[in-house]
């Protein structure tokens, strides 16, 4: 199994480059599997390869806290109960 981690500064030119890379391919008689091939961010090919980045969790875990706050005060804003409010929150969250 040999594996490619290729870095450019555009996704244009990271297609142009797969391009070259699967026509060297075919030249050589080397095989290529679409199903194992995946395009995406640093953070993606990082993550799928058991690399967690701390950092994006904790700003995904504020922007869920903002969002949090956001549906409690417009829940608020429309006189809602707080039993109603807490259902209102409940149903954004996960499994709601």
């Amino acid at each position: 199994m040999d594996d490619f981690i290729l870095f450019t500064h555009t996704s244009w030119y990271l297609r142009k480059t797969i391009k070259r890379l699967h026509e060297f391919s075919d030249l050589v008689g080397l095989e290529t599997h679409a199903d194992d091939a995946q395009l995406g961010g640093l953070i993606k090919a990082l993550t799928g390869w058991g690399y967690v980045s701390h950092r994006r969790a904790s700003r995904a875990t504020e922007n869920h806290r903002e969002c949090i706050a956001r549906l409690y005060e417009q829940a608020r804003l429309r006189e809602l109960s707080m039993a109603e409010t807490d259902m209102h929150v409940r149903e954004y969250g996960p499994g709601g």
